[in-house]
C-alpha cells in the first residue's frame, strides 16, 4: 500500500427519533443527445448509431407505448464522457436495492459474497460512473453532499469541495454508521479526503462525467481503516485513471453492529438525521461496481500502477472472465452491473432490474431492482422511462 497524504477523522452522536427522507424532484422526459462522439474506452459493446437520428418510432418495442413523448427537460452532452450510450437516468425520485441476507447480525463471515459489505474490519471496494444531464444536475452533484451507497448500517457519500477562488474542486468521501435502538441514530462520522488542495479537479473535468472507485483497506488491529479513491476522467482529451487520496482517519468506532436489521444494499438514497443531511443521487449513471473481501484484498495487493491498469479494464469484461483471485476461480470477488441489461433478460422487458455480468450473471440475489421513492419496485413499464439509448431506441436490440 502506498503512503498515505492525510488523515480526517470525526465522530458524531446525533439523535435518536429520526426517520429515513428521500429527495424527490418528480419525473422528467428524455430525448436524444446523439451521444456518437462518446469516445470513453469503457465503451467497448456500443453499435455504430451515427445513422440512426431519425428511429422515433419504435414499433418492435412491445413495453415502450410513451417513450418519446414527453420532453419536459432537454438532456445535454454534460456527463458523457464515462458514461456509455446506455445509461440510467437517476431524477432523484428513484434508487437502486439488492435483496439479500447481509451480516448485520451475525458473526464475521470473511469474504462470503457481499455479506460484509461496508462493515468496519473488512476489505470491501465500489465504483460508479456519473455524470450531469443538465446544468441543474450539474448545480446539485456539486452543491450537496450526495448519497452514493448504504448497507450494514452505513453509508458512503461524496461531496466535491470548492477551492476558494477558482473553478477547482476536491472530493471529500463521508463514511457514517448508524443504528437503530430503538430509532435511527447516527453514532459515527469519517471523513477522507486530501489535506491540501494539490489533489483537484476543474470543473470542466467534473462537467465531462467520471467514474469513481474507493477501496477499503482493514488496517491491523487498533490501526482502523484507509479508504483510497481513484477516479476515471478525461484529461487533455485522454482517458486517464489516477489515485486522488488515500487517507485513514482515527476516531472511535462505538456503534453496535447487532441493532442493524437491513438486508438491503441501496445506491443513491439520499438521508435525513438531524443534522446529517444527505441527497439522493441525480445524474446518468452506469457501470456500478462493488468488490467484496476477496476483490478488494486482490487489488490492494497490486502495485499502485497494476492497480490503476486492472482497475481501467475491469468493467470491460463482458463475460466475467476478469480473475482478480486466482485462489477462487468461482468468487472473483467483484460484481459488475453495466446499465445495458443483458439476454435474455431485457427479451423478456426485465427493464426493472440491472443484472450482475460477472460470475454470479443470472443469480437472482445479484440483481439492482429501480424503487421508487414509494418503496416499491418499478414495473418494466414504469422503469423503461429510466433507460436511454444514445440513438433513442428505446428497445435494445
Amino acid at each position: 500500500m502506498n503512503n498515505f497524504w492525510m488523515a480526517l477523522g470525526l465522530t458524531a452522536c446525533i439523535a435518536p427519533n429520526a426517520s429515513l427522507q428521500n429527495s424527490d424532484t418528480g419525473d422528467i422526459g428524455l430525448v436524444d443527445t446523439d451521444n456518437s462522439a462518446d469516445t470513453s474506452n469503457s465503451d467497448t459493446d456500443d453499435t455504430d448509431d451515427t445513422e440512426d437520428t431519425e428511429d422515433t418510432s419504435d414499433t418492435d418495442d412491445t413495453q415502450d407505448t410513451e417513450d418519446t413523448s414527453v420532453d419536459e427537460i432537454e438532456l445535454t452532452e454534460d456527463g458523457l464522457f464515462a458514461v456509455r450510450n446506455q445509461y440510467l437516468l437517476m431524477d432523484g425520485s428513484v434508487t437502486l436495492n439488492i435483496q439479500m441476507q447481509l451480516n448485520n447480525q451475525g458473526g464475521p463471515n470473511p469474504n462470503q459474497g457481499l455479506a460484509n459489505f461496508l462493515r468496519a474490519g473488512f476489505d470491501w471496494g465500489m465504483g460508479i460512473t456519473m455524470g450531469a444531464y443538465n446544468d441543474e444536475s450539474f448545480a446539485h452533484l456539486i452543491d450537496n453532499q450526495i448519497s452514493l451507497i448504504r448497507a450494514n448500517g452505513a453509508l458512503i457519500s461524496l461531496k466535491w469541495m470548492p477551492v476558494a477562488n477558482t473553478d477547482e474542486y476536491r472530493p471529500l468521501i463521508y463514511l457514517n454508521r448508524y443504528e437503530t435502538v430503538p430509532a435511527l441514530n447516527v453514532c459515527a462520522e469519517a471523513v477522507y479526503g486530501s489535506q491540501t488542495d494539490d489533489v483537484v479537479l476543474t470543473e470542466e473535468v467534473l462537467r465531462d462525467g467520471y467514474h469513481l472507485v474507493l477501496l477499503q483497506e482493514s488496517l491491523p488491529e487498533g490501526g482502523g481503516s484507509s479508504i483510497t479513491v481513484y477516479i476515471y476522467t478525461k484529461q487533455n482529451g485522454i482517458g486517464v485513471y489516477s489515485e486522488v487520496f488515500s487517507s485513514s482517519p482515527g476516531g472511535e468506532n462505538t456503534c453496535v453492529m447487532e441493532t442493524v436489521f437491513e438486508n438491503t444494499i441501496v445506491l443513491g438514497e439520499g438521508i435525513k438525521i438531524d443534522d446529517l443531511d444527505v441527497s439522493s443521487l441525480q445524474g446518468r449513471i452506469d457501470d456500478v461496481i462493488l468488490f467484496n473481501g476477496l476483490g478488494a484484498q486482490a487489488l490492494l495487493s497490486l502495485p499502485t500502477s497494476d492497480r490503476l491498469d486492472e482497475l481501467s479494464s475491469l468493467y470491460l469484461d463482458e463475460d466475467g472472465s476478469t480473475d482478480l483471485w486466482t485462489g477462487n476461480a468461482n468468487e472473483d470477488g467483484w460484481y459488475w452491473y453495466p446499465i445495458d441489461p443483458s439476454p435474455p433478460h431485457i427479451q423478456n422487458g426485465e427493464y426493472q432490474q440491472l443484472w450482475d455480468e460477472t460470475v454470479l450473471l443470472g443469480n437472482d440475489n445479484y440483481t439492482f431492482e429501480i424503487v421508487g421513492d414509494d418503496g416499491v419496485v418499478k414495473s418494466s413499464e414504469e422503469a423503461l422511462k429510466y433507460y436511454y439509448e444514445g440513438n433513442n431506441s428505446w428497445s435494445p436490440e
